[in-house]
């Protein structure tokens, strides 16, 4: 009577190979290997794949505004000479600016592209790129708005020139800790590509989310 199996010989053979696939693997109960964004929230994947969305949005916007973001100062400033000096300091800033918003763009385009294709090299050039930028940032924002703060000054707005030093403090402050939440995900993301915990094949395992989606 067989019970199963291949018959070599007479002899029965009751070993019988089973493809196990990636997924029938990864469904069978294996723990999450990999990390929470924030401890709690989603896996790093998904929480890049979030933040680069909100940041392509961003800086869409941005490009459409950022020469608007010292008219305030002009508003306070009643002094027509002064007004021309103000616009001089501000147009290399804002020319700078431009330049790093259209390379973030991209940036965030490339890790997006790269949380999606689990792409390490796509979503390192963003991380890369977001320590530089901030750089470039706090300088160009620290010389221009002492440039101006001075011009405001000497030129009797003592309140104008300490709200712009104010405002040149808090930028560089909120942007150190904006640039360390948003790389933060991105650079968890890079090792787990790098070793291998996140892949196509154990994206089912390390799948995690704080909402229903």
């Amino acid at each position: 009577m067989s019970t199963g199996g291949i018959v070599i010989n007479g002899f029965q053979n009751t070993k019988v190979k089973k493809n196990v696939t990636a997924d029938e693997f990864l469904d069978s109960g294996e723990a999450k290997r990999g990390g929470l964004c924030c401890f709690c929230c989603c896996d790093y994947r998904g929480a890049v794949i979030i933040m680069m969305i909100v940041s392509i949005i961003s800086a869409i916007i941005s490009l459409c505004t950022y020469t608007s973001q010292f008219d305030g100062v002009y508003d306070v400033v009643d002094d027509d000479g002064v007004e021309k000096s103000l616009e001089d300091a501000f147009d290399e800033y804002n020319r700078v600016s431009l330049v790093l918003l259209v390379i973030s763009l991209i940036t965030y385009v490339s890790a997006l592209a790269g949380a999606i294709l689990y792409n390490k090299f796509m979503v390192a050039v963003y991380v890369v790129w977001i320590i530089i930028n901030y750089v470039i940032y706090a300088i160009y924002i620290n010389k221009t708005f002492n440039i101006a703060s001075d011009l405001t000054k000497d030129n009797g707005f003592d309140d104008a020139s300490k709200s712009l030093r104010v405002t040149s403090v808090l930028n560089q402050v909120f942007g150190v800790l904006g640039t360390i939440l948003w790389v933060y995900p991105a650079v968890k993301l890079c090792l787990e590509l790098h070793s291998g915990v996140m892949s196509t094949q154990t994206y089912p395992r390390e799948k995690a989310s704080c909402c229903c989606v």
